[in-house]
């Protein structure tokens, strides 16, 4: 988390002193036209694109900083209000779990400095009916600012931080509670899936239904051997 937030901090100071050195620049400029009896009607326009330009290098750094990036505590998960459109089925348990995987095209609600991803799942429950995209609501699970895309700093190099808070999830939460607490949790019955490929080379996971093709990217090479053999048990045909 601490990392997160550092980086979040120098982007906001190389940020901030790229705004104070642009808005110097613009105010010699103005002196400058002013000094040279520029007709007033350039400069006006002048001063309608710096102060475009100025207001929003001050949009960037506004939304650069309000970004949420604290870690939700597995009380705080717990008691977050859940969402009650979720199937359940009462016997249902995890089985197997793979933590730190990254949507491969995903997209994001446009913004100034920061946006939030529309496909934020990091993690992979396994249950004996299903298997759940869920988010591992990490420091950054969320979103990404203009030069760090956290969700897939978390996968690559703070992957243990998915696997800690997800396995404390497991260990307090059951299936349907963990789906139910983040709007972006889905499942995908193992009898819906017609096909899977996992790619080495790629280091992709694709799984494709009826209506929809699932793909993300995986970093670490463990989890290739461990996602074949999970589905080579639970949809041996479809492999």
């Amino acid at each position: 988390m601490e990392i997160v937030k550092t980086i979040r901090a120098v982007e906001l100071v190389k940020t901030t002193f790229k705004s104070i050195f642009f808005i110097l620049i613009f105010i010699l400029i103005l002196i400058v036209m002013i000094v040279s009896k520029v007709k007033l009607l350039f400069i006006i326009g002048y001063l309608i694109v710096a102060g475009g330009i100025v207001t929003l290098m001050i949009m960037y750094i506004k939304n650069t900083a309000k970004v949420n990036l604290s870690e939700r505590s597995i009380e705080d998960i717990i008691a977050n209000k859940s969402i009650t459109n979720r199937q359940a089925y009462s016997n249902e348990r995890i089985i197997d779990a793979v933590f730190g995987i990254v949507k491969t095209f995903r997209g994001s609600r446009p913004g100034i400095g920061a946006a939030k991803y529309l496909n934020p799942e990091n993690s992979l429950l396994f249950t004996n009916y299903r298997i759940m995209f869920v988010v591992i609501p990490v420091a950054g699970a969320e979103y990404g600012i203009q030069n760090m895309d956290f969700a897939t700093l978390n996968a690559m190099f703070l992957r243990g931080n998915i696997e800690r808070l997800g396995n404390e999830m497991i260990s307090n939460m059951n299936p349907y509670q963990i789906l139910s607490c983040h709007e972006n949790n889905f499942a995908v019955n193992y009898k819906d899936i017609e096909s899977v490929k996992i790619s080495k080379f790629f280091r992709t996971l694709k799984i494709k239904t009826k209506e929809k093709t699932y793909k993300y990217t995986l970093f670490n090479y463990g989890h290739i051997k461990k996602l074949k053999e999970l589905f080579s048990q639970i949809t041996p045909n479809k492999m």
